[in-house]
């Protein structure tokens, strides 16, 4: 098996639905700036990027991406950074957290990632300049 033989999105689904936990955007946009103040910069963040190998990576994707603790850490080493996340006011701090760090390269993508579907996706995305 590759790993472009598994389903992701419905796996995701299938836990959801056994775990009877739905989260609205509402309930992440709530958090979105505490999450900003608590996350971003910690020991988690940077143990986090020490122990990734990028030397063969240009790009990331990441999803459930929130204000961009992690995705923003990385950024210096990528040439493409992408952001997916649902909560409106968590990619709106991701991106002004991109436009602070000097991030030209950096992009978001709205979209639950149980409802993704690559080749469904509608790129929604804000260049920082």
């Amino acid at each position: 098996m590759d790993i472009a033989d598994i389903d992701f999105t419905a796996m995701y689904r299938e836990h959801m639905s056994k775990a009877g936990r739905k989260k609205p955007p509402e309930s992440w946009d709530a958090r979105a700036d505490e999450m900003n103040r608590t996350v971003n910069g910690g020991t988690y963040v940077r143990c986090f990027i020490d122990s990734m190998d990028f030397s063969s990576c240009s790009s990331l994707l990441d999803v459930g991406c929130g204000t961009g603790a992690i995705a923003l850490a990385a950024a210096p080493r990528l040439q493409e950074v992408i952001g997916l996340d649902y909560s409106p006011r968590m990619l709106e701090l991701f991106m002004e957290n991109a436009r602070r760090g000097g991030f030209d390269h950096v992009r978001f993508i709205r979209r639950a990632w149980r409802s993704a579907r690559p080749s469904r996706w509608a790129f929604i995305s804000w260049e920082v300049g």
